[in-house]
């Protein structure tokens, strides 16, 4: 112990001794209320899901709490459970961008054949997304033909984007690679599927009556990320898989692909439906009011991420704007950090000037799990 330390103990023993006071509890006189909402957290998994041991219990005690702003996730071990796009729209064209010193990967899924053609690449400072890239103010020559002799007749290729493999363009800190390519077999097809996600979704909303709950949709399809090797995952939809997750940068850095995922969902949920990538419309029926949306979960951690907070910002504003033309009214919370020391992301969090304009800032949450 440090004699500061010592010397508190010393002095607070004494002043404590010298002070005796009565505490009189009133319980029938109320001195302040309380505003403070007691709630609890349901955490998708598979004791969840209809037919388990538990399932009918757990559903009925969250029915008879009638809590207030129960926060309802679905949080990333269980892919098939909290994902609702597994895989990447198969059609044509096949995009991707890569920051200097990390790793772009083409992939055309096992029926959509081999890569035959790039239509685009650039190492450098190109510009646009998908379908609309462009040159930028520096280009390395050597970037169609080297992304060619590493992709073209394959299944998938994965690309350094780095200046030993493209050669030194310019002296800017912020080079990165943009490639598009095609399948030789593609078919404009997806992979939306809501079979696992809803019965959980109908459930909990029963049980809660839908009273101001906060929803967190916290897992980000491992296909968005850029990734030398693809994430894999259990075809078991009970499977634990801790290795579903993303490393730090998205393969659209517009945030695009992100935004309109996410979009789709809150579409299913709440319009009834929504038209997917290829313009085909997936009807749902349901039409939930949802009062809060958390974006993402412990993003200061490796479990969707870990991003910086910088990073974790601008996908905060990207997906609050977005979401924001499909419900204008709901709120949002920010954050859900699972450390609790980091006070430098809640002071530039909570800057309104490092955030997108016309983005709320309306709540922000600390976790402290055991």
């Amino acid at each position: 112990m440090t004699l500061r330390g010592l010397l508190f103990m010393v002095l607070c023993a004494n002043i404590c001794s010298a002070i005796q006071s009565d505490v009189v509890v009133k319980w029938n006189s109320v001195v302040r209320k309380s505003k403070t909402t007691p709630t609890l957290q349901v955490v998708v998994n598979p004791l969840l899901r209809r037919g388990s041991e538990i399932h009918d219990n757990v559903f009925r005690e969250l029915k008879a709490i009638n809590a207030n702003q129960v926060r309802f996730q679905y949080w990333y071990p269980y892919p098939h459970l909290v994902v609702a796009e597994l895989e990447a729209p198969q059609g044509n064209p096949r995009c991707a961008v890569a920051t200097n010193d990390t790793w772009l990967r083409i992939y055309c899924g096992t029926t959509d054949g081999l890569i035959e053609d790039i239509q685009f690449a650039s190492f450098g400072d190109p510009t646009g997304s998908c379908g609309n890239f462009q040159m930028g103010r520096c280009n390395s020559d050597q970037s169609l033909q080297v992304v060619k002799n590493m992709c073209l007749g394959k299944q998938s290729c994965s690309i350094p984007a780095n200046i030993a493999t493209f050669g030194k363009t310019c002296n800017t800190p912020d080079l990165r690679l943009a490639v598009q390519a095609s399948c030789s077999n593609a078919r404009n097809v997806t992979s939306w599927d809501f079979s696992y996600m809803d019965p959980l979704m109908e459930d909990f909303m029963d049980a809660t009556g839908g009273r101001n709950m906060i929803l967190d949709m916290s897992t980000i399809p491992a296909w968005m990320f850029n990734t030398k090797d693809p994430i894999t995952y259990s075809s078991d939809p009970n499977a634990v898989n801790w290795g579903y997750q993303g490393p730090t940068l998205l393969r659209d850095p517009s945030m695009k692909e992100l935004v309109t995922y996410f979009q789709r969902i809150l579409s299913w949920y709440t319009k009834g439906g929504f038209y997917d990538e290829y313009g085909v419309y997936h009807h749902s029926g349901h039409n939930y009011k949802f009062s809060h949306w958390e974006v993402l979960n412990e993003v200061d951690l490796g479990f969707t991420g870990p991003f910086s907070v910088e990073y974790y910002t601008q996908i905060y504003d990207a997906i609050v704007l977005g979401l924001r033309e499909i419900d204008p009214n709901m709120q949002y919370v920010g954050l859900a950090l699972a450390g609790h020391y980091e006070w430098s992301w809640y002071t530039y969090f909570l800057n309104a000037s490092n955030h997108a304009p016309g983005v709320p800032l309306g709540s922000f949450q600390l976790e402290n799990s055991t």
